[in-house]
């Protein structure tokens, strides 16, 4: 049988004072839900900061901006959906040596 140590854990500095003693207040069952709720949310905020890491999905090929480009526009364009004016419109944009070029085609009434 090991000893138990009599002084208790010391909290982060970070933590707010009245966090570290409403936490010291509770019984261990409820500090072990609170701790595994403290990692959902942890990692529920990670995933929250890598998605606005991410290219916005604007950028991302949509399903309507998959079929074929135009013959000038070379495949490895980047292809965004964009409204303007309630008129949708598939803009091409890709660079060439030392210039960026782009193009943009009216998609058809859906």
């Amino acid at each position: 049988m090991t000893e138990r140590d009599p002084t208790p854990p010391q909290p982060p500095a970070a933590l707010d004072d009245g966090l570290v003693e409403a936490l010291e207040t509770q019984d261990s069952e409820t500090l072990l839900s609170v701790a595994e709720y403290a990692l959902s949310l942890a990692e529920w905020k990670e995933s929250l900061a890598a998605d606005e890491a991410s290219p916005s999905t604007s950028q991302q090929p949509s399903p309507e901006s998959s079929s074929e480009s135009p013959p000038s526009v070379p495949d490895r364009a980047v292809v965004s959906v964009v409204e303007i004016a309630g008129e949708r419109y598939r803009y091409y944009q890709w660079r060439e040596g030392d210039e960026i070029r782009s193009e943009t085609e009216r998609l058809a009434d859906e």
